[in-house]
């Protein structure tokens, strides 16, 4: 258990405003029943105030955040995710919680709490291929979280693609490029971001080489490359 410390540590220093921006549905100013609690370190406090928010106003990004960086502290790792795929549903371009999500992730599989079952070897890319395979989306971005290294960087794409998230897939393939330039992978997953983005005029290069001599409309672009990416999982 004592394993789980760190992350409570530092969500104690990030308190339970630490997600909001001005495009969030609670704005950064808003107080909610459970912070005075939460600051004082009263955890068990804050957690039943934030529950009892959130009865009436299940939709608050917010107060799943807080809910869960709450449980965190508290070493509730379970609970914790929980609480972070919650606020993960309803803002799934967020990505401070895929980082806290992967490190209690983290911690709980260190401390015998958790068992990754999607791989039989240590490798976040290997994991995050593997649920990837099997619809998690989602899980998979929380795996790669953090990672900067081109098959970390290409598999976040695709993850981001598949959950319509095209910013964020966008720069991920950016950062495949920095790492392997002109790679046929990564050029064509930057296409597809671009197109999802209704950028079609910056597509059209990196789907030119991905393409090859052969001319494609976009949507039959992206079916092709849809087989192929799945040929590569």
């Amino acid at each position: 258990m004592r394993t789980l410390l760190p992350i409570g540590l530092a969500l104690t220093l990030l308190g339970p405003g630490a997600l909001a921006n001005p495009a969030d549905p609670t704005p950064a100013e808003a107080v909610h029943d459970g912070d005075g609690a939460y600051r004082a370190q009263r955890f068990g406090e804050a957690a039943a105030a934030y529950g009892r928010e959130l009865a009436t106003q299940p939709r608050d990004v917010t107060l799943w955040y807080a809910l869960g960086a709450t449980r965190a502290v508290m070493r509730d790792g379970s609970r914790a995710l929980e609480a972070w795929r919650e606020a993960l549903a309803l803002a799934p371009a967020r990505e401070l919680l895929y980082r806290h999500a992967a490190l209690v992730q983290m911690m709980m599989a260190r401390a015998g709490q958790l068992r990754l079952e999607a791989s039989p070897v240590d490798d976040p890319v290997a994991r995050a291929r593997a649920v990837l395979r099997q619809g998690g989306a989602a899980e998979a971005l929380a795996l790669l979280a953090g990672r900067d290294d081109y098959e970390s960087s290409l598999w976040r794409g695709e993850a981001a693609l598949a959950m319509g998230l095209s910013e964020v897939a966008r720069r991920a393939f950016e950062g495949a490029l920095r790492d392997r330039p002109g790679d046929r992978d990564a050029l064509g997953g930057l296409a597809e971001a671009l197109i999802r983005g209704g950028d079609l005029e910056a597509a059209r290069e990196p789907m030119s080489v991905w393409l090859g001599e052969r001319a494609l409309e976009p949507d039959a672009f992206m079916l092709e490359r849809a087989g192929e990416v799945a040929g590569r999982l």
